[in-house]
């Protein structure tokens, strides 16, 4: 698991709504996102898991993949 700090927020990739884990939660999060419910996300980095600097259905199902125990790579980032 990779870690940023954002200002005095820690977000690891992957943990979409900040809870300090990266669970099914963080899916259902996201896509509440991306179908524009009244989200807000804490890190894009966090949710931009292929690192295309969008946030999207693509992201999703990289997440999805990843919980259900698949081998993916997902781009981390060092945030300045």
């Amino acid at each position: 698991m990779y870690v940023m700090v954002v200002g005095e927020t820690i977000t690891a990739t992957g943990d979409i709504n900040g809870d300090g884990r990266v669970t099914s939660a963080d899916a259902t999060f996201l896509a509440r996102y991306i179908v524009g419910q009244d989200v807000y996300l804490l890190c894009r980095y966090a949710a931009d898991l292929n690192g295309d600097g969008n946030v999207c259905i693509a992201d999703l199902i990289l997440l999805s993949r990843w919980l259900a125990g698949h081998n993916v790579t997902v781009v981390r980032r060092e945030v300045n």
